[in-house]
């Protein structure tokens, strides 16, 4: 009997120290280097979080969801395009990364090489979709 009991009381601290390390949060799960450059909004559905780290050239992207959609799972995307800095009309698309599913908390990060170049994002939660203008030439 004292062997079932020393048994279950392992089998119990394992699947505590299992349930911590699976129930990160989604911020710790999924960041992104660099300084903050814009945060969009949604709706009241999210936002989009695109960084710049100046030592690596790379711009990142993540989708965040909040208010009455955190936690539920629904549609998202985003898109990130790195463009030639020849041109703020036109997006000549030198890059680009992209994430979409069904997510409760975000979608991405995804991540281009910015350094001299222009961005476009396109993002999506449910049925509101967005693009940004061409900008952070560079």
């Amino acid at each position: 009997m004292r062997i079932v009991k020393l048994v279950m009381a392992a089998l119990t601290l394992a699947a505590a120290a299992l349930v911590s390390t699976v129930s990160a949060s989604p911020a710790q799960a999924a960041d992104c280097s660099g300084s903050l450059i814009e945060h969009l909004p949604v709706g009241s559905l999210g936002y989009l979080d695109i960084y710049y780290s100046s030592s690596t050239g790379n711009n990142c992207a993540r989708l965040n969801s909040t208010g009455s959609s955190y936690g539920e799972s629904k549609y998202m995307s985003v898109r990130l395009n790195a463009c030639s800095a020849s041109s703020t009309s036109v997006c000549n698309v030198l890059d680009t990364d992209s994430d979409s599913g069904y997510f409760e908390y975000y979608a991405g990060p995804v991540t281009v090489y910015g350094k001299g170049r222009c961005l476009r994002a396109t993002y999506q939660i449910k049925s509101i979709s967005k693009m940004t203008p061409i900008f952070h030439c560079g």
